[in-house]
């Protein structure tokens, strides 16, 4: 499917939106992946499908909507934070790079940059803003976990 900037409309049929907190269903396919249970965060949504980040160290899955159930909070506090920062960004997509992490959004204002950057708090690192392409924002970030900076 083709993508034109400003006609991206991020909705699924299972009603999960960007930064809402999930957990995998407990089911045959998801055991045999061995996520059963495991939470993490909507990054971006497909008509059927979710893609959801499961922990810092990276790891991203697509879903099916139907395997994942609503939760009112992560475990990890650090997860969380992220999760906070990535809301206040009016994050759509993620990309993950040996380097950096850089947010997508349509848009924000000055003072969710501040907010998010609260947000992470210890982890903060570096947050950098950079247009991408006509109608989108990249937030490119390096963060520090546990007193290590990734960048």
């Amino acid at each position: 499917m083709a993508r034109f900037p400003g006609t991206e409309q991020q909705h699924n049929r299972a009603g999960w939106q960007p930064g809402q907190v999930v957990r995998c269903r407990r089911s045959r396919a998801n055991a045999a992946r061995e996520l059963s249970d495991v939470r993490g965060f909507v990054l971006e949504v497909r008509p059927g499908h979710a893609r959801l980040l499961l922990n810092l160290q990276g790891q991203t899955i697509w879903l099916e909507g139907e395997a994942l159930l609503a939760e009112s909070e992560l475990t990890d506090p650090g997860l969380e934070r992220f999760r906070q920062a990535y809301v206040l960004l009016a994050g759509q997509r993620l990309e993950l790079d040996d380097q950096s992490w850089t947010v997508f959004s349509a848009g924000f204002s000055a003072s969710a940059l501040d907010q998010a950057r609260s947000a992470l708090g210890e982890f903060a690192g570096d947050l950098e803003l950079e247009a991408h392409g006509v109608s989108e924002f990249a937030v490119r970030m390096s963060w520090c976990h546990g007193g290590v900076t990734n960048a």
